[in-house]
């Protein structure tokens, strides 16, 4: 997980959270987040637990800083049927 910055705005820059599967950064008024969903391969609760694990971290992080826009990106390894 990676979110690359110009030096520039390093200075405006706060790391807010670095998971394995996800990554906030606030730059002025600003969220960034790069998310890597899991692949859905059906193995009991584990897809689950770790997709609700991941939205509920980015639930928190959208609360904590409401006044800022967000831009979110990444995998979202969605099956569109």
């Amino acid at each position: 997980m990676a979110i690359l910055v110009d030096n520039k705005l390093v200075c405006n820059l706060k790391i807010l959270i670095k998971l394995d599967r996800l990554i906030a950064v606030k730059i002025k008024n600003r969220l960034f987040i790069n998310v890597y969903f899991p692949v859905n391969t059906c193995n009991g609760n584990a897809y689950d637990d770790i997709l609700l694990d991941l939205v509920g971290v980015i639930e928190n992080i959208l609360s904590d800083y409401p006044e800022c826009n967000v831009i979110l990106g990444g995998d979202f390894n969605l099956v569109c049927k």
